[in-house]
């Protein structure tokens, strides 16, 4: 029997709250909250991308564009810290959808080192189209969950990102 058999014998019949109070370990993938966390990503992302793949985004363009949606002319600084991107990755992403006509960049009048970021006209008129595509990407991750079960998801995560951001050791 493989080890990740037998830990799955092991806390077959345990629940989870259970399952947190016996020695685990890291490895053991069930349990382990950065291993669930990043393949419940993965898996969003994949869910989103293929929807946005339908109207020739990716979920990363998507992610900055609901940005803009938001707060238009933000800076590449700060788009790169809400979308969660290194800046190479966000200077390629603004590259190719600048060619596709969705966004411009514009130094700030204030500081010539800053670059703005804006929607164009047809990066704007993309919203009515991808905000539901967004709905039913979430929809289908909260399948089954109460409102009051969809709150405590968000709560918990908000809190462990803040845990996680908060830095030291």
């Amino acid at each position: 029997m493989t080890p990740s058999a037998a830990a799955t014998d092991q806390f077959e019949h345990v629940s989870t709250a259970a399952v947190l109070t016996l020695p685990v370990g890291p490895l053991d993938f069930e349990h382990n909250p950065g291993f669930l966390v990043g393949r419940l990503s993965r898996r969003i992302s994949a869910e989103v991308d293929r929807r946005m793949r339908e109207h020739g985004l990716t979920f990363a363009q998507a992610a900055v564009m609901s940005r803009l949606w938001w707060q238009d002319g933000l800076t590449q600084s700060q788009l790169q810290e809400q979308v969660g991107v290194d800046g190479s990755t966000l200077t390629g992403l603004l590259q190719r959808m600048t060619r596709q006509g969705l966004v411009r960049r514009r130094r700030d009048r204030a500081d010539g080192r800053v670059m703005l970021v804006y929607l164009t006209p047809r990066g704007r008129d993309l919203l009515p189209l991808l905000n539901p595509e967004a709905e039913a990407a979430n929809e289908r991750l909260f399948q089954g969950f109460a409102l009051a079960e969809r709150a405590t998801f968000f709560d918990l995560m908000h809190r462990a990102l803040r845990n996680m951001e908060a830095g030291g050791r």
